[in-house]
């Protein structure tokens, strides 16, 4: 009794979380059996199957600085984080398939996590969608294999940069779109441009993976 109270946290004496969870059955109090349900819930949770899982967000990167979390600042990774533990009651640590920076928007990003809770992809994106900022977007959850890992499973990413140049500015597409006040040469960026194109190594321009 003592070791096992302790491994789930208490640090009441064995013999009296017992007294005292005993004590609430009888009474049919909410709050006296914390230690047997506390117990129960660490001994069923060794047989509980782990899930991995793959979502794909969408989002508007407009007052979030940047994907991954951050200590002093809201990111994308600290709401989502928040919402799946709402939803499942635990703790679970994602992995983002990229980096975005602060103000950066994303239509695509894979996320991988797993949990214990047994749910469904599409349930688990109704229930993330429900408490999400109106911004972040689960766009589709899938059950995967085990082993499946957001960034390492990244084959390719596509990134879209848009440009608006003239002196007149847009306002509905403003967080959207970059604004260049003077005239582009669409030629001359296209012709530049056709040196990317192709299988490139840029293995010294990542820090993971």
């Amino acid at each position: 009794w003592r070791t096992v109270c302790h491994s789930a946290g208490s640090s009441w004496d064995g013999r009296e979380a017992h007294r005292r969870a005993t004590r609430g059955l009888h009474r049919g109090l909410g709050t006296d059996w914390f230690g047997t349900a506390l117990i129960g819930e660490v001994l069923s949770a060794k047989n509980q199957t782990v899930a991995t899982y793959k979502l794909v967000l969408a989002y508007d990167g407009t007052r979030y600085a940047g994907w991954q979390r951050q200590p002093e600042a809201v990111a994308v990774q600290n709401v989502l984080d928040d919402a799946l533990a709402r939803v499942t009651g635990e703790q679970v640590r994602t992995t983002g398939s990229s980096r975005t920076d602060a103000g950066v928007h994303a239509f695509g990003q894979v996320v991988s996590l797993s949990f214990t809770r047994e749910m469904t992809g599409d349930t688990l994106r109704r229930a993330l969608n429900a408490v999400l900022p109106d911004e972040v977007l689960v766009r589709s959850a899938e059950v995967v294999a085990d082993d499946f890992d957001a960034i390492r499973a990244t084959i390719r990413k596509r990134y879209r940069y848009l440009i608006r140049d003239g002196r007149q500015r847009g306002i509905f597409d403003r967080p959207y779109v970059w604004h260049v006040r003077h005239p582009l040469d669409a030629a001359a960026m296209h012709a530049a441009a056709q040196t990317l194109v192709g299988e490139h190594d840029f293995a010294s321009f990542q820090s993971v993976g």
